[in-house]
């Protein structure tokens, strides 16, 4: 089945130029101007967008389902839910548990990979953080950098990708990152480390910050700790853009510190998110939101956002100096480049996989998942 879309403004670079895309089933097969409509169903798109699927690689759950808690079922109808969002690469985040309950989860996530394409992965938010800045992970679960842990989740994923976050000060953490960075993408986060500490992580392997300053020790201008190597490093940058976990000031003062190619936005998104306020869990907690706002019950500790990945782009939009192009690749193509996904998801060209994204000024029209319309 080849599907030609004409008439839109297709992201290329930072910026949108009038082409049109030619999709031959799960491909791309040609970006250009005038391409071979014979044998291909035609969409007008109408002067709107077209970009490359958004990719989260941290969201705890959505529309009722949590990551850590959820059937099989419960699974299968999130991904689904995920994808026709524009979603079409995620990776689902389970936070500290019972290692028995996260191994069952990854399990169960795997088993069903094969019938959703948009499951690139897991991010393993924990066990090996810093009790002192858990925020809403339970400390009953969280352990110092444990092989033998490490080797079970890996043997659980299947040989999907994992995302784990890690904090570097603790015992063991840069032995573990030294051994597995070639089968593990680590992430450092929930963490008070020191400056030097955090860089030697770096070096070591770890390629990215989770959530930066949120559940961080915050700078100081004579210990400038975690904060400092966040600002100073060339890692990946995870930023949660709901106006809440950063002030919008904060996100703008951000977005001219760091280079656009090493920022990241995720959602964070917790199983509240796409439904009213209410009482919800986040692995083994209680999480009560409200007016969109998620914390841990009866305290004042956030855990996790109610943001969908679109309204994140639109937000970075909103908060910073930055055109829509650019904050679409904080969402596809930076993501995609730090998972070694970049050679078949993240941009629009020949090739690529047919994971497409068409949206107008106010909302998603079209999504194409390797090629096949979901809306």
């Amino acid at each position: 089945m080849r599907t030609l879309l004409v008439g839109g403004l297709v992201l290329q670079g930072n910026d949108y130029l009038p082409q049109e895309v030619l999709i031959d089933g799960k491909l791309i097969e040609a970006v250009g101007i005038n391409l071979d409509p014979r044998e291909a169903k035609i969409i007008a798109c109408d002067n709107q967008w077209i970009n490359p699927g958004l990719i989260d690689i941290h969201c705890h759950g959505a529309y009722g389902v949590d990551f850590n808690n959820a059937s099989e079922k419960d699974l299968n109808e999130l991904l689904t839910k995920f994808a026709v969002n524009g979603v079409t690469s995620v990776f689902p985040t389970l936070v500290a548990d019972d290692i028995t309950i996260m191994m069952r989860q990854l399990d169960r996530l795997a088993k069903i990979k094969n019938d959703h394409p948009n499951l690139k992965g897991f991010h393993l938010e924990g066990p090996f953080i810093n009790p002192a800045k858990a925020g809403a992970i339970p400390q009953a679960f969280l352990k110092h950098p444990n092989p033998e842990i490490i080797e079970k989740l890996i043997a659980a994923a299947r040989g999907l990708k994992i995302i784990m976050t890690i904090s570097p000060e603790l015992l063991g953490a840069q032995g573990l990152v030294e051994k597995y960075k070639d089968r593990v993408i680590f992430s450092l986060g929930h963490s008070e480390a020191d400056y030097n500490t955090t860089m030697k992580l770096i070096d070591s392997g770890a390629r990215s910050f989770t959530h930066i300053f949120n559940a961080m020790r915050p700078l100081d201008h004579h210990d400038p700790g975690i904060v400092g190597a966040v600002l100073a490093s060339d890692a990946y940058r995870e930023l949660i853009v709901d106006g809440k976990h950063l002030a919008s000031d904060t996100v703008k003062i951000l977005s001219k510190l760091i280079p656009s190619d090493r920022l990241i936005l995720v959602t964070d998104s917790v199983a509240a998110t796409g439904l009213p306020d209410g009482d919800y869990r986040l692995g083994q907690a209680n999480i009560t939101v409200k007016e969109s706002e998620a914390r841990i019950s009866g305290t004042s500790i956030r855990a996790g956002s109610t943001l969908v990945a679109y309204q994140a782009v639109k937000n970075f939009m909103a908060y910073t100096d930055f055109g829509q192009g650019i904050s679409w690749n904080l969402m596809s193509q930076n993501p995609a480049k730090m998972l070694g996904l970049d050679d078949r998801v993240g941009t629009i060209a020949p090739g690529m996989t047919a994971d497409i994204v068409l949206t107008n000024e106010t909302e998603i029209v079209h999504v194409f998942q390797e090629g096949k319309q979901l809306k």
